[in-house]
């Protein structure tokens, strides 16, 4: 039997054919993780809540009813609820929390961020008030905010402290009774 030769076009049509087919099953293995994933998040969506609904409210309300603090078990495992504060400054807020803030001694909460946008074509504009900037040794951008967990630790602070502020109205606090457990070690 005579071996047929294959001519170039032919080659590249067959190899074309087999990178088709293994381009499709890659991507179907895509398409197939991309769903695993999605319903994965789903799932730790769903154990996230449940964990959050045990632990601020059906555990803390349960040891409220049996009106017990702590509960140490047999393992050495303690079982309590403490309070979790959350912090918040709204942005209408801001401009007197912020006033209160610095008239209280705590300016250095806030962090400051200067930025300028330029539209397109402005380049020249941009390029001008960088060099300005730079030449007056100024960093720029201008965002004035206090971080959230910087936030919640300075209201955390001085509500544990018996000389702390009182706090203004503009500094939003949430305190949620969370059971804590300690393992072992």
């Amino acid at each position: 039997m005579p071996v047929r030769m294959h001519s170039a076009d032919e080659l590249r049509k067959e190899l074309s054919v087999t990178a088709v087919k293994q381009i499709t099953t890659l991507a179907k293995r895509q398409l197939a993780l991309e769903e695993q994933i999605k319903a994965k998040e789903a799932e730790l969506e769903s154990l996230n809540k449940a964990h959050y609904k045990l632990t601020t409210d059906t555990i803390p309300e349960a040891m409220s009813e049996a009106e017990v603090k702590e509960l140490v078990l047999e393992n050495g495992m303690v079982i309590k609820v403490e309070p979790w504060i959350a912090a918040n400054i709204k942005e209408d807020d801001r401009p007197r929390a912020h006033a209160w803030l610095r008239d209280h001694g705590f300016g250095s909460l806030i962090k400051r961020t200067v930025s300028v946008v330029f539209g397109m074509g402005e380049d020249k504009k941009a390029d001008q008030l960088v060099k300005e900037l730079a030449r007056r040794n100024l960093p720029f951008d201008n965002k004035e905010a206090v971080n959230a967990n910087t936030l919640r630790a300075f209201v955390k602070e001085q509500l544990a402290s018996e000389t702390g502020a009182k706090l203004p109205k503009e500094i939003g606090v949430t305190t949620i009774a969370t059971s804590i457990i300690k393992r072992k070690k």
